[in-house]
């Protein structure tokens, strides 16, 4: 239920409320229309995002990533990557532990209607600041790769609730993090460089550590 509740809001950019309203009260024309402009939006998408698509696809056949597959998990019902353009576009879990990756395509940001990145354990420096204008983005997990740093761009991942980058090598925060009103868990433990981040020592600035602060004062479970 809450993954189909989850994508009904992706596609139909309705907010979960409205749409809780409309199947308690049994009048699903709000939401059939929308699901249906949708459909028609989808093919649209899907032309005008073709090279992206072809790009990425491109990309998962160079890297060897797995065809996408179901995976138990409480976080992740889906693992590997589509091979076919219109399940990369309507991909919602990107699930790629362990796959040996150094960076991510730019691309991703073509997929609107993802909502998760698991890329635990691979050798990725830097996050590309396109994913945090990915609307549907709910979860970032990259424990163990070694990224240096979250840019500015952070502060347009509105409906990011949690990301966890324990274990990288962490020199630089954005104070824009504080910007993400729907966060509710931030990690940051056992850098690479040594440092803890909350240390007198700490390579972050002043305004970032101020941004951390006024996360956990708003009630987010900041852990460095």
């Amino acid at each position: 239920m809450v993954n189909l509740a989850q994508s009904l809001v992706s596609y139909t950019g309705l907010d979960i409320w409205k749409i809780i309203e409309c199947a308690e009260s049994n009048e699903w024309g709000l939401i059939e229309s929308k699901l249906g402009r949708t459909s028609s939006s989808l093919s649209t998408l899907l032309e005008g995002s073709r090279p992206a698509l072809e790009r990425l696809r491109t990309w998962a056949d160079e890297k060897n990533l797995p065809p996408l597959s179901k995976f138990d998990s409480q976080a992740y019902q889906m693992t590997g990557f589509p091979r076919d353009l219109a399940e990369i576009l309507t991909l919602r879990q990107l699930h790629l532990p362990d796959a040996g990756l150094k960076s991510l395509p730019v691309e991703l940001h073509f997929l609107r209607a993802l909502e998760s990145i698991c890329i635990d354990g691979n050798k990725i420096k830097v996050l590309p600041s396109e994913i945090f204008g990915l609307y549907s983005l709910r979860r970032i997990d990259a424990e163990g790769n070694e990224i240096e740093s979250i840019p500015d761009a952070i502060s347009q991942a509105r409906h990011l609730q949690s990301i966890d980058l324990d274990g990288n090598n962490l020199k630089s925060i954005s104070p824009e993090i504080s910007r993400c009103q729907s966060l509710k868990r931030v990690y940051f433990r056992k850098q690479q460089h040594g440092v803890s981040l909350d240390h007198r020592d700490t390579p972050l600035s002043d305004n970032t550590m101020q941004a951390l602060v006024e996360l956990e004062a708003r009630g987010v479970d900041v852990r460095y």
